[in-house]
């Protein structure tokens, strides 16, 4: 990208939710919306490039803009929403995707006692080592540090947040990330079998950005930057995944796959047999 003279602004990865009808699926691009907002500020031409690897070897740029992507609005359900989204078509592609049904909704960590200590990984771009030919994506593991019953304040106002105890650096805002559910659970949970180990991986959100500490000692939530000055902190900012959820439950995006929907069903539909008029 660096050739392009496209400057790297983050990680987005692709969720896919399933339907009624067996086989298909509605597939989305999800990343941090202060990505898409720091990439379209004037005076740059509004191009959002998605580098993605191809089955046949190497990476292709899929150019995208604005009018593209479902920001999260300033409506009352989605103000303050780090994210954005966009239906994605994945022909040729060399991809894996993150089903909906992995999420770790407010219900489900209340239901499999997700809690502070839980480990998790983070999965997204390394701006010093993003892959010549084709992405190379990095691991992060951590664990989460708080479940904040108060909203955290950003640059982009206060949002609900999760805090994971990992560092969060340049690139990764955008980055899912998954909780590993391990057999060490407290003792009122259901355990399993004895000699049998849960290793479950659930959808927990998406970065948001990190603390930095001044040299002066003042601190700040920040997206993703890089700063000699500054010290990361190692506890990030996570979106929790129930507000991603929200902004793919959008009216504009439902209706567009209730539509698909109806569409594909007309077509499945018998042919009425008849022998006509003679």
């Amino acid at each position: 990208m660096r050739g392009m003279g496209v400057k790297l602004g983050g990680t987005a990865f692709f969720v896919r939710m399933s339907s009624e009808i067996p086989g298909l699926s509605f597939t989305y691009l999800v990343t941090a919306k202060h990505i898409i907002e720091e990439i379209c500020k004037p005076p740059k031409n509004g191009k959002i490039y998605v580098r993605a690897n191809v089955k046949q070897g190497g990476a292709t740029h899929i150019s995208t803009s604005l009018s593209d992507w479902h920001l999260a609005s300033a409506e009352a359900a989605e103000k303050e929403v780090d994210v954005a989204v966009m239906p994605f078509e994945l022909d040729g592609l060399d991809f894996m995707s993150i089903p909906v049904e992995s999420a770790a909704t407010y219900k489900r960590i209340q239901d499999e006692n997700i809690s502070i200590g839980d480990e998790i990984c983070i999965i997204g771009l390394f701006t010093r080592l993003e892959g010549e030919h084709r992405n190379m994506p990095i691991a992060r593991i951590g664990n989460i540090a708080a479940f904040p019953e108060d909203k955290v304040r950003t640059k982009a106002g206060l949002i609900d947040a999760y805090l994971v105890e990992a560092r969060s650096i340049g690139g990764l805002s955008g980055s899912p990330v998954m909780v590993n559910i391990t057999g060490f659970r407290p003792p009122d949970h259901a355990r399993p079998e004895p000699g049998v180990r849960i290793n479950i991986f659930f959808w927990l959100g998406l970065i948001h950005g990190h603390w930095d500490t001044e040299l002066s000692g003042d601190y700040s939530a920040t997206e993703d930057t890089f700063n000699n000055e500054k010290l990361n902190m190692g506890i990030a900012v996570v979106v929790p995944v129930d507000k991603i959820l929200e902004v793919l439950n959008h009216e504009k995006l439902s209706k567009e796959r209730e539509r698909i929907t109806k569409s594909m069903c007309e077509k499945r539909m018998p042919t009425p047999d008849s022998t006509g008029s003679r």
